[in-house]
């Protein structure tokens, strides 16, 4: 996908095409916040720098529509994208209402749980089994979902 936007979106056109990889191999079981939190630090310093972009699109894939979902919701929390705007936000093959499995038979359960010890921080996240403090036993998801 980074070949083709690339080919479609040459820097002789004005266009950067970035695949961020701090967040690449065993990064991401850091957690869906964590991992969103390195992609507005650097977009942060981008932006101080020389020729910040004016304009902005986002295409993440699985977890990374996630993690760029929330990025994004903190952009806006913090003032960010009243200078910057953006244009897209694809993912693409995202749980973007989490990987839980729905029922509570005992091999749901099993897999819930085990799932999200399983895959770390991040894990769960994907099974909604987090609760972020300050909240009424809310996941990140859940808070990610509500337009509030």
């Amino acid at each position: 996908m980074e070949t083709k936007l690339r080919e479609a979106y040459p820097p002789s056109h004005g266009y950067e095409v970035v695949n961020f990889e701090p967040n690449g191999g065993s990064f991401t079981y850091d957690g869906v916040d964590v991992c969103g939190r390195r992609v507005v630090t650097w977009l942060q310093e981008r932006l101080q720098g020389r020729n910040p972009p004016t304009d902005l699109s986002v295409i993440g894939y699985s977890l990374g529509g996630l993690i760029l979902r929330y990025a994004l919701g903190l952009l806006e929390s913090l003032g960010v994208l009243e200078h910057v705007r953006l244009r897209v936000f694809t993912a693409f093959a995202s749980p973007l209402a989490g990987a839980a499995k729905l029922g509570n038979s005992s091999m749901a359960r099993l897999m819930n749980q085990y799932s999200s010890l399983l895959i770390s921080r991040s894990g769960s996240h994907l099974m909604l089994a987090d609760v972020v403090p300050g909240t009424k036993s809310r996941s990140l998801l859940e808070l990610l979902a509500d337009p509030a």
